[in-house]
């Protein structure tokens, strides 16, 4: 009982709740440049100067909490959500270009189907064939006087919605011959217990043979009494499951489903950057070495990227 009364005045767990934005590897790094691990004692745990700590360090944390249960310490938080949905945003310009003048380009190779423009000069249209990188709506168009003369040039952000077919090419090649695991049916368990930052070994070496080969799985448990009153002992459960490497090949039905499946995923790809999939014109074959997936897939697809801000040229005094 004098050892478990000496443990109980030490943290051995530390668990966060609330974090979704920060990991708990992140967490954990930080308490630990703050001296705050596990086997620290409890009377030396100040929950307001961690509490500071936390939200000195993530100004996103708008709150947090220290709770002490057992050996356990819990450390609740509570993050700023709305900065996080802004952080994973991708889709969004940075603001301090939003007003700034610059082309909408195509980022695929296409024909086009429709144009719609909001800002800026048109430079294509229905029918028309472009290529990656190629100027779709300018943002440098002229204004006109009664005569047809050039009274200035504007400089706008191009903006609009240009709607190109878009063929994907798919050719690929996968080989019948594979080498597969064939498991002997023999296992074997080990057990070994980590005490503080010693380890107690139970490893036998049947399987550092150089001729054997293991699948390893290994399990790591916290000793506790009750629901919170952790213990720096650790039981570690190893399991080898022995194997042999063997040539095989595939079935013809086989190699077709794992084709098929390597399509599938292709073509959900494709969709996630399309309006709609047109045609599908891809085969499979299968000869006695290879299985070959190869053929196109048509789609509609919003082709318009934006191409960069102009650089003011102090020479010329205009954008370039």
């Amino acid at each position: 009982w004098a050892i478990v009364y000496v443990m109980s005045l030490y943290i051995w767990n530390i668990d966060f709740q609330g974090n979704f934005k920060h990991t708990d590897s992140e967490l954990y790094r930080f308490l630990a440049e703050i001296d705050i691990k596990e086997g620290i004692k409890k009377e030396k745990i100040d929950g307001e100067i961690i509490e500071k700590a936390i939200r000195n360090k993530y100004f996103d944390i708008t709150w947090a909490s220290v709770d002490i249960s057992g050996t356990k310490l819990t450390i609740h938080i509570r993050e700023n959500i709305n900065d996080f949905d802004k952080d994973i945003d991708n889709n969004s310009e940075p603001a301090l270009n939003d007003d700034k003048p610059g082309d909408l380009v195509s980022c695929k190779e296409a024909e086009i189907v429709s144009i719609i423009t909001r800002n800026g000069k048109p430079l294509v249209k229905a029918k028309d064939t472009v290529k990656k990188g190629d100027v779709l709506i300018s943002g440098k168009y002229e204004l006109y006087k009664d005569d047809m003369t050039v009274l200035n040039e504007r400089n706008v952000r191009a903006d609009g919605d240009v709607v190109g077919k878009v063929v994907y090419t798919i050719d690929e090649t996968i080989p019948r011959e594979y080498v597969k695991k064939v498991y002997t049916g023999n296992e074997f368990n080990e057990n070994n217990y980590i005490i503080g930052e010693y380890e107690v070994d139970s490893r036998i070496n049947f399987h550092n043979e150089k001729d054997k080969k293991y699948d390893v799985y290994t399990y790591n448990e916290q000793l506790v009494i009750g629901k919170s009153f952790y213990l720096p002992i650790f039981n570690e459960k190893i399991i080898y499951r022995e194997y042999y490497l063997e040539d095989d090949i595939y079935s013809e039905s086989v190699i077709k489903e794992l084709a098929s499946k390597k399509l599938l995923y292709k073509i959900k790809k494709i969709e996630e950057n399309t309006i709609q999939i047109l045609e599908n014109n891809v085969k499979i074959e299968v000869d006695e070495k290879f299985c070959r997936v190869y053929g196109q897939i048509t789609a509609l697809q919003n082709i318009g990227t934006f191409g960069g801000t102009y650089e003011w040229d102090w020479k010329y005094k205009g954008y370039v």
